[in-house]
């Protein structure tokens, strides 16, 4: 059987029980066909991940493409930076502290900070989490070709943060509730979190995810974890700087694996979890076709099937996570593809694409 087949083969559950192919083995090719045209759209040495959920039960697989061949490979727990998937986990802290009654989901989140917003304007915590604050994508005063654009927001620290918030923000007087995806407010709930709590983010994670999935080797230091780490590509194929998030870390700053990633996702098949069944309970419908919870975005299929998911994106590394809780099945793909790749955005559809044929 051809190395790339086997491989997929084996992640899918597949038994080989005669010359004739099974509806699985036809789900095999097909998977097969989808990945590798999606690393014909990338650069050497890209390196993906998969983690596989099907009714509860994780297998893993890896591809790295060398030359122009491409290579399986054993690297579930090998480490990526995940992007903006960090906004489940700043949502899950966020869902900690409600039912520790820390906080209330319409809570303002001016009450949390330790200055005052320029004209008053207010967010809740919910509008945070959903991306209806009115908050822009990013804050104005954010230049993203700082002294180091390989690594953006290195110098964008509290300061620039309070500074924005303070002087700068301008947002209409009547604001119409709407969804605009906001990686300020997201970073700004996880701010908000580190003092309601008192603790750094990195602890928080730790106390209220990490350890409670073992998740362990999950973090927002890299230098923790540079034994594991996947260099990252920028958009031409060369290697590039682990990006560090500094204030904005709630919003895109956690390094994790499948492995971990995985575990994250079984734990959110457990329906006595309150905290996780709060993030992915619908806040707000966007359209016919999609809504949000607290961080999840909400993609219904039909009627009675939603799927949940969330992807990333960062200078080296892409990532997407799709879960169907009804029949437990989900998939997780992290990636040194980077997110201003012009192709990157295949990494979500193969996701979706995936998870459809392995249901």
């Amino acid at each position: 059987m051809n190395k790339f087949i086997l491989p997929i083969a084996c992640f899918l559950f597949l038994t080989c029980l005669s010359q004739e192919k099974t509806n699985n083995e036809l789900d095999s090719d097909n998977q097969s066909k989808l990945i590798h045209k999606a690393f014909e759209l990338f650069p050497v040495n890209t390196e993906i991940a998969f983690g596989f959920i099907h009714n509860g039960q994780v297998t893993y697989s890896g591809f790295v493409k060398n030359s122009n061949e491409l290579e399986p490979i054993k690297n579930e727990q090998s480490v990526f930076e995940i992007g903006s998937i960090s906004k489940i986990f700043t949502s899950t802290i966020l869902a900690n502290a409600i039912l520790e009654e820390k906080v209330k989901i319409k809570e303002s989140v001016n009450e949390h900070l330790n200055f005052k917003v320029h004209n008053d304007y207010e967010f809740s915590m919910m509008q945070l989490a959903n991306h209806t604050s009115g908050l822009p994508r990013m804050p104005g005063n954010f230049i993203f070709n700082s002294s180091d654009p390989s690594n953006p927001f290195k110098d964008y620290g509290e300061k620039a943060l309070r500074e924005f918030l303070e002087l700068y923000i301008k947002l209409p007087d009547k604001r119409n509730v709407k969804y605009e995806y906001s990686n300020l407010g997201a970073g700004l709930l996880g701010y908000a979190l580190t003092n309601i709590y008192d603790k750094g983010y990195e602890e928080l994670l730790l106390e209220k995810v990490f350890k409670k999935y073992e998740m362990f080797n999950s973090t927002t230091k890299a230098e923790k974890l540079t034994s594991l780490l996947v260099q990252g590509l920028d958009n031409k194929g060369k290697p590039t700087s682990n990006w560090d998030l500094n204030i904005l870390v709630g919003a895109g700053g956690v390094l994790s694996n499948v492995e971990d990633m995985s575990k994250f996702i079984l734990a959110q098949f457990n329906n006595a979890n309150k905290e996780l069944m709060l993030t992915r309970k619908e806040t707000y419908s966007i359209n016919d076709d999609m809504a949000v919870g607290l961080g999840w975005h909400i993609k219904k299929e039909s009627n009675t099937k939603h799927l949940v998911w969330h992807n990333g994106a960062t200078g080296g590394y892409r990532s997407c996570m799709v879960l169907d809780i009804e029949n437990k099945n989900g998939i997780v793909i992290l990636s040194n593809v980077s997110g201003f790749h012009e192709s990157g955005g295949k990494i979500d559809k193969l996701a979706f694409d995936l998870l459809k044929i392995g249901d």
